[in-house]
């Protein structure tokens, strides 16, 4: 889709600089011409030949902004010129969308040509690419044959330079490219004239493989792997999708997969992975491993969905071809989810039972990483179950095990369980102490499945030991928490959550409670995480003229910023706002840099912090949760 073209001057009258600088597009054309060469004005001498250029594009702005940056090394006349010519078929005056389309590709087209061979190829090469990239990931993917890896960085900047990719300078970070969606899709066009499309698929495939392994390493590098790996989801789906067309690479999606259980636990999307996951199963062999493992994750994400027969049936499938293949590793994993279900229905039995074989067999094959969870797991069901010193022994072992890995995730489980064992069995002191560092441990990874749980859990602490003004308020963090995640209360915590809550409302009053929950909510999640471990004050949510003020953002910066929390791309922001895409890209950088944040994503989850869920969407009306209880 063409972005609607922007202003051109009035046909007839006068052509003067005055006159054409009052449309848009011939402002666009002068900006992006005055930071190629430098001095570069509209003024009587050309403003004849920047009108022709301008209604030659048809004022559409990609188009304007692929022939400035040529006047680098071509005069006004020669971008005519040499535009005339790949524009000639088109005919003039039909500003139709199919027409204005036809002259952007012309345009695009002529820009590819203008490229030396090195430039042209790796542009094909990028379009592998879904969402962005990093210098590293150019090297590894496009570097070869035609393309010495010593010339990607020099090639990466002229590329920039002529406005074929997009920059985001981080701060404190290395540089991130993307492609507009117009030129990927020219690129992937070259790519398959070339030949070279299915090998550099596969060369993408193998290098998510890489990143994914890294996130499933389960060691002290975890949450910056994650961090890595919250920047490439768009590659990390768009990997899937090709393993999902090649029928040869479903198992090296599905080891992808298998490593990246951890990361979507945490973040989700949990209902779109289990779907893709599921799907995916059905194009591997019935009984082959790569299915076992697909059907394995689609459980975890099941159970993060409280689907739990659901959750049950896909264990039980991935279980029964692990053991016909005697794979230990995928048996066991089976095993220990499969035991949630039974946890969620009150089996503790059933669930002991089930957790104790996934454990004995890990032990007996030295599978390290289900011994972790299983011995966490086991830890929150003993203490369901009353059976305290043996599940504080449990706890203390994950936790041990855990800090010799060097990983969080098991980590902050382990805690939060073994947190609740110690408080129920009379140290309460202490109790309390592991399950704020619990809530350190999941904010640290940024896991708000996790750290929900967490807040749960010392709002429970905290309406148990009677201050119920902190219960409140941590209820609401938990809220916001989910709200922004868009997850739902986990069913394995519904009757801790509801007596909390009993408790608080009964001490505080309704409208005390709803007050000091609303309170809670308003909370940011670093926020509500510094109240849970710190156990500071919550502050007043500042308003958005409060937090431009404090962080030195202008008006057009918060607004920029607003429109990148609300999923815009550069493109659509520009065409939005009437800036050019470098406007827009300078904006973002420096808000990035004074907001020390290193990524679109984490500007997107500042804006949340700040305007609070309700602010945009209109959140639940805390009132609405107690119409009918006693």
């Amino acid at each position: 889709m063409v972005v609607p073209p922007m202003s051109l001057p009035p046909e007839g009258g006068e052509v003067s600089a005055q006159r054409l600088l009052g449309s848009d597009a011939v402002w666009l054309l002068s900006e992006r011409a005055a930071a190629v060469v430098p001095g570069f004005i509209v003024d009587a001498d050309n403003a004849a030949a920047v009108l022709d250029l301008c209604q030659r594009l048809d004022g559409i702005p990609l188009a304007l902004e692929l022939a400035a940056v040529r006047l680098g090394s071509l005069s006004i006349d020669q971008l005519n010129h040499g535009l005339a010519s790949e524009l000639s078929a088109l005919g003039r005056g039909d500003r139709s969308a199919e027409s204005r389309q036809q002259t952007l590709e012309a345009t695009i087209n002529w820009s590819y040509r203008l490229l030396d061979e090195q430039e042209r190829l790796l542009w094909a090469r990028l379009s592998v690419f879904a969402g962005g990239f990093e210098e590293d990931a150019v090297i590894t993917l496009c570097s070869g044959t035609g393309l010495p890896a010593g010339r990607i960085v020099e090639l990466l900047g002229a590329l920039v330079d002529k406005s074929i990719l997009n920059r985001q300078l981080r701060h404190g970070g290395t540089p991130r490219y993307w492609l507009l969606e117009t030129l990927r899709q020219y690129g992937q066009q070259r790519l398959r004239e070339s030949g070279e499309q299915t090998i550099t698929q596969r060369r993408h495939l193998a290098w998510i493989c890489a990143l994914a392994e890294s996130v499933g390493a389960w060691d002290d590098k975890q949450a910056r792997s994650f961090a890595r790996m919250s920047d490439e989801r768009e590659n990390l789906w768009a990997a899937l999708n090709f393993c999902a067309r090649e029928p040869a690479e479903v198992a090296a999606g599905a080891r992808a997969a298998w490593h990246m259980m951890t990361f979507w636990a945490c973040r989700g999307p949990f209902g779109d992975v289990r779907r893709v996951l599921t799907a995916l199963a059905e194009t591997a062999p019935q009984r082959s491993l790569a299915r076992a493992q697909l059907l394995w994750v689609a459980a975890v994400m099941a159970h993060r969905e409280n689907d739990y027969a659901a959750c049950a049936a896909l264990c039980e499938a991935s279980h029964h071809i692990a053991t016909e293949l005697k794979d230990v590793e995928v048996a066991a994993w089976s095993l220990l989810v499969g035991a949630i279900p039974l946890w969620a229905e009150g089996d503790l039995t059933g669930a002991k039972k089930r957790l104790g074989q996934a454990l004995a067999l890990a032990e007996l094959m030295q599978v390290r990483q289900v011994e972790l969870d299983a011995r966490s797991t086991l830890c929150g069901v003993l203490a369901a179950a009353g059976e305290l010193d043996r599940a504080i022994e449990l706890g203390e072992q994950a936790l041990a095990m855990s800090q010799r890995l060097g990983e969080l995730w098991v980590r902050g489980f382990a805690l939060n369980y073994l947190g609740q064992a110690i408080w129920l069995a009379g140290d309460r002191p202490r109790g309390e102490a592991l399950a704020r560092e619990a809530a350190a441990c999941k904010h640290t990874l940024d896991d708000r499945n996790g750290l929900a749980i967490v807040l749960e859990t010392l709002a429970w602490m905290a309406a148990e030991a009677g201050q119920n003004e902190r219960a409140a308020h941590l209820l609401g963090a938990a809220e916001r928490v989910r709200h922004e995640t868009a997850q739902t209360l986990i069913e394995l915590f519904r009757t801790q959550h509801e007596r909390a809550e009993s408790i608080a409302v009964r001490g505080l009053g309704l409208k005390s409670f709803e007050a000091a929950f609303a309170r809670g909510r308003a909370m940011t999640i670093s926020e509500g995480a510094a109240f849970a471990v710190e156990g500071k004050r919550p502050p007043k949510a500042p308003s958005g003229a409060e937090a431009e003020r404090h962080l030195g953002l202008t008006r057009r910066e918060l607004e920029i910023a607003r429109l990148v929390a609300g999923d815009l791309t550069n493109k659509q922001i520009a065409a939005r706002l009437f800036l050019s895409q470098r406007t827009v890209e300078t904006h973002i950088t420096n808000i990035l840099n004074k907001l020390g944040l290193a990524s679109r994503t984490q500007l997107s989850r500042w804006m949340g912090d700040v305007t609070g869920p309700g602010a945009a969407t209109g959140g639940e009306d805390p009132r609405n949760r107690h119409a009918g209880k006693p």
